[in-house]
């Protein structure tokens, strides 16, 4: 599994008001994340998933439901579908075991929404809708390309792909926009912008939804963006709900 180092620092979480796809749930504000951190450059792949939990459940597979759309048979590449918030919570607890047993001390978790954010931020350099600006079509990330944002429509795979198939940030992580929805470890509150802390802030104690990030192969342009809180329950999973780890540098 590559990850790739975020470093410590303060950034806008959030978006502007006159942004293009806007929801009011993301008001801007200060956040400071006090320790850099690893994240995983992919998502969790197929193969990553099946190793160390035993079972591939994805949809988009050779067994899976949705195999009738796969152009590829080799999809141990592709990100791994159709896992809930609590599947991959029990993913981080295992591989953390294991690199135990290995020998190394680290602790694999998933992101904090505010790390999430930072790390699709380029650790808060990057201030536009996307992380790479304010227009998304179809030829820089898997979504449903019948409805861009600022840009011409273009093609709709109508399925997930290959991790990796779209640029990388200049953090080096791929797919922080569209192919799969990413699990985040916080509750979903739509206020809590307003009252949560400066520094890491955790999310809320309690809710019945978690937080997911980054879109998906078949949503909008305007729900990849940067700033976006999809929400599900911790029990949901579907073909286009995933996720990817974070561990700390100093672990």
């Amino acid at each position: 599994m590559r990850l790739a180092l975020v470093p410590a620092g303060k950034f806008i979480m959030g978006s502007p008001k006159q942004e293009a796809g806007r929801a009011d749930d993301e008001d801007q504000h200060a956040v400071e994340i006090t320790k850099p951190f690893y994240m995983g450059v992919y998502h969790v792949t197929q193969d990553q998933y099946a190793k160390v939990v035993g079972k591939n459940p994805s949809w988009f597979s050779p067994r899976g439901s949705a195999r009738g759309k796969l152009t590829d048979r080799d999809t141990g590449s592709y990100p791994v579908d159709n896992v809930s918030w609590k599947d991959a919570q029990q993913f981080c607890e295992k591989l953390t075991d294991l690199d135990k047993k290995d020998g190394k001390h680290r602790t694999y978790r998933l992101p904090t929404e505010a790390e999430w954010e930072y790390a699709c931020r380029e650790a808060g350099a990057s201030k536009t809708a996307f992380s790479f600006g304010d227009m998304l079509g179809s030829d820089a990330a898997n979504f449903d390309g019948n409805f861009p944002l600022g840009t011409k429509k273009g093609p709709y795979l109508a399925r997930s792909c290959k991790a990796g198939s779209y640029p990388a940030n200049k953090l080096g992580l791929y797919d922080m926009h569209g192919n799969i929805w990413q699990w985040c470890s916080d509750w979903y509150q739509a206020g809590y912008y307003r009252s949560g802390p400066e520094k890491d802030p955790p999310g809320p104690q309690r809710g019945s939804s978690r937080v997911m990030r980054g879109g998906a192969w078949c949503v909008t342009a305007k729900e990849c963006r940067s700033a976006y809180r999809g929400n599900e329950s911790p029990t949901f999973s579907d073909g286009t709900v995933g996720f990817r780890v974070l561990c700390h540098a100093s672990e």
